[in-house]
């Protein structure tokens, strides 16, 4: 199995919380073995004649080798050859010790052989390790400290997807490895908050910062843009969660919560009554908004709570 089989087992694994010893022991150890081998290791991929001859290893071709050895002989010796073998089968049967060795080796040769793990699936692998061992710190921290080896060395890339597994994983596991987190917060400041970006990541990442108590200037700059420029997309639990988040994260840029004030006025009437009352309580925590965002969302309260009394209209 290559890395990136590896990685979308462990992630089945952690989504159906399939949780064997030996399949978990067993592939973290190849896992480990790709962030450590001296032939891949910080290797984005491996080269494609390395792959074939990785494939025809797994693959075990025996029927080429014997062709390609009876392409080198003579007639006459094959001939022999053949006989002897014949013969040989015949008076002595086959060879337990060959026969029981041969799957040995051939799992041998195969856990010796270069593994192909990109970034985007040592990403993954970390975050689905987190989730089905959170006891197993150390590997966890092993996998980022490869990750933050090819980021700094090789100067690779990280989807977004990466970066919110990543800041999950370090919050969830309360790392607090210095040079992780400065690698976390300086390539931050990179991030392309482009299609590939959604709601959801920046409702992660923010969770992450707030559970961290980290207040670093290159994190929050990007939640503060990200909302100041696409609030008008947020959906009405996305939008509770941000508001509380910039409140207890002590972030007042006016941009922001003008933005967020716009959408409130828009979608909170899709909250419960309980949501209504706490994004207004926001709003007020953080000393913004204004009698229009009060009055509406006092509106939509009361729309909630007639529904809630009398049943809808």
């Amino acid at each position: 199995l290559d890395g990136e089989h590896l990685a979308l087992l462990l992630w089945s694994f952690a989504k159906v919380e399939r949780r064997k010893p030996k399949e978990i022991l067993a592939i973290k150890q190849r896992l480990l073995f790709a962030t450590a081998s001296p032939s891949m290791g910080l290797n984005k991929s491996l080269p494609s004649d390395t792959r074939k001859f990785q494939q025809e290893q797994l693959k075990g071709d025996a029927g080429k080798a014997l062709n390609t050895q009876r392409s080198q002989e003579t007639p006459n010796s094959s001939h022999r050859v053949e006989a002897e073998e014949k013969q040989s089968e015949c008076s002595q049967g086959p060879s337990p010790s060959a026969a029981t060795s041969a799957p040995a080796r051939l799992r041998a040769s195969a856990d010796s052989l270069p593994i192909s793990l990109s970034m985007h699936d040592l990403c993954m692998a970390t975050r689905a390790a987190a989730t089905l061992t959170p006891r197993d710190v150390p590997f966890c921290e092993r996998m980022l400290e490869a990750v933050r080896v090819r980021v700094e060395m090789e100067g690779e890339a990280i989807l977004p997807q990466g970066w919110t597994s990543l800041w999950t994983v370090v919050a969830e596991l309360k790392i607090r490895n210095p040079q992780i987190i400065e690698m976390l917060c300086e390539e931050s400041r990179r991030l392309r908050l482009d299609h590939t970006f959604n709601q959801n990541m920046a409702v992660e990442i923010a969770v992450a910062v707030k559970k961290m108590g980290l207040k670093d200037p290159r994190v929050l700059f990007q939640l503060i843009h990200f909302v100041e420029t696409r609030a008008n997309r947020l959906r009405a639990e996305q939008l509770l969660e941000m508001a509380e988040l910039f409140r207890d994260l002590g972030i007042d840029h006016d941009g922001a919560w003008k933005q967020m004030g716009v959408r409130a006025q828009k979608s909170a009437i899709s909250l419960d009554l309980r949501g209504i009352h706490r994004l207004a309580a926001a709003f007020h925590g953080a000393g913004k908004g204004n009698q229009k965002v009060f009055g509406i969302l006092q509106h939509f309260a009361m729309v909630k709570d007639d529904q809630r009394r009398y049943g809808p209209s």
